[in-house]
C-alpha cells in the first residue's frame, strides 16, 4: 500500500503504534520506525502514536462508527509471524577500548535487548578465568553459551573482544552471531593481542563516527537484516 501510494506522488504518513513488549511484539515502536526509515530512504515520514484498543472507521449518511476491537483480531493483522523465532546475538568485537561497552549500552538503550559485557561476565561467569589464549578462549564460550540460551527470548548485545580467529571460530560452533567490528586506531598495549576479523558483518569506524550515530547506523542495517543470516556483508566506516 506505501509503495502504491509513493508511486502515485502521494505523501506518506505512518502512525507507529507505541504496543507493549512481549512475545508476539518483539520490537520497540522506535527500533519499527528506524526499519521503515530504512527501507525507504527519506521517503516516508513517521510518527510514533500512543497504545490504543479500538480502530474507529467507517461513515453513514448522517453519521455512525464501526468499531473493530483489535483482540479480535491480533493474528490476523500480525506481521511478527514472518520473523524467526527468539533473538539474535549481536557481538560486538573490537580491541580494548573500542568503545564496545559504550556502544552496547546505547543499543540496549534503544532497543529490547540484553548485554552481556566482557569485565562484568568476568566478574560473574568467569572470576577463574586469565588472559591467556586459552584461558580467553574458555572466556568466550562461557559467553556464547549464555548468549545461545539468552537469544531464546530476545535479541542480545555481546561486548566481548573475542581477539583472534580461532576464537571467533570457536564462538560460532556454539551461536552465529551478527559480528560488528568496532574499528578505532589505538595505541599497541603490551599482553593485548587483537587480530581483526577479515570479513565482519558490520563495519564501524570509531576513528569517525560517534557512538550515536554508529548505534543508529547499526540498527538500520539489522533492520534490512531482519531476523535473518542470509545477508550481504556491510561496510558502516563513513558516515553518510
Amino acid at each position: 500500500m506505501v509503495d502504491l501510494l509513493l508511486d502515485e506522488g502521494h505523501e506518506v504518513v505512518l502512525g507507529i503504534r507505541d504496543t507493549p513488549l512481549g512475545p508476539g511484539n518483539p520490537y520497540s515502536p522506535y527500533e519499527r520506525q528506524q526499519m521503515i526509515h530504512a527501507i525507504y530512504d527519506g521517503r516516508v515520514e513517521t510518527a510514533v502514536i500512543p497504545d490504543f484498543d479500538i480502530i474507529a472507521y467507517g461513515r453513514k449518511v448522517g453519521w455512525g462508527l464501526r468499531e473493530i476491537h483489535l483482540e479480535e483480531q491480533v493474528e490476523a493483522i500480525s506481521g511478527t509471524a514472518t520473523r524467526t523465532a527468539g533473538g539474535r546475538v549481536i557481538w560486538l568485537t573490537g580491541n580494548s577500548g573500542a568503545g564496545k561497552t559504550t556502544l552496547a549500552n546505547e543499543l540496549c538503550r534503544r532497543m529490547r535487548a540484553i548485554k552481556l559485557d566482557g569485565n562484568e561476565m568476568r566478574d560473574s561467569i568467569s572470576v577463574d578465568a586469565g588472559f591467556s589464549e586459552e584461558e580467553r578462549l574458555e572466556h568466550n564460550l562461557r559467553v556464547a553459551r549464555l548468549a545461545r540460551e539468552l537469544s531464546n527470548q530476545m535479541d542480545v548485545i555481546v561486548a566481548v573482544i573475542a581477539p583472534t580467529p580461532r576464537i571467533r571460530e570457536a564462538i560460532e560452533t556454539v551461536v552465529v552471531p551478527i559480528w560488528v567490528y568496532l574499528e578505532r586506531t589505538l595505541p599497541e598495549r603490551e599482553g593485548y593481542f587483537y587480530f581483526p576479523p577479515e570479513t565482519p558483518d558490520i563495519l564501524v569506524n570509531h576513528d569517525i563516527l560517534s557512538v550515536e550515530h554508529s548505534a543508529t547506523l547499526v540498527m538500520q542495517q539489522l533492520a534490512l537484516m531482519g531476523g535473518y543470516r542470509d545477508f550481504t556483508r556491510l561496510s558502516l566506516s563513513q558516515a553518510e
